[in-house]
């Protein structure tokens, strides 16, 4: 799977994350939060980790999902360490990989040449 795939997997999560973020604002924001305090802990934040932190708690509702949904290179990274762990069902996980793998191009595959090209003689013979 190609990174392209897995950050267009990423997105579609974050997609569903924000329709659930804003249908239960105070429970979804919660989970983050609690996700970014176990994650931390008592230990130095890594910057995308602060910068959830601060999207959390510094703007709206609209403004968290404009972020999280956007085709940006930032919300790009900023999906790569996503508090919201435990948003989505197995099978919400699921059919997001699903979908996205059903739209990747199938790979070329080249003929598999000949492992002994132009042999005559039999294993055995090889062998001795």
């Amino acid at each position: 799977m190609t990174h392209e795939t897995l950050d267009q997997i990423k997105l579609a999560q974050h997609k569903l994350i924000a329709k659930k973020l804003q249908e239960n604002p105070d429970a979804i924001l919660a989970l983050a939060r609690r996700n970014l305090q176990r994650y931390i802990g008592n230990r130095p934040a890594p910057s995308l980790w602060r910068e959830w932190r601060t999207l959390l708690e510094e703007n709206s509702i609209d403004r968290i999902v404009a972020v999280m949904t956007a085709k940006t290179e930032k919300a790009t990274e900023l999906r790569q360490a996503s508090p919201f762990a435990g948003a989505l069902s197995v099978e919400e996980i699921a059919g997001t990989i699903q979908r996205n793998r059903s739209l990747m191009p199938l790979p070329i595959v080249s003929p598999r040449p000949n492992p002994v090209p132009n042999a005559t003689h039999s294993f055995h013979e090889a062998a001795f």
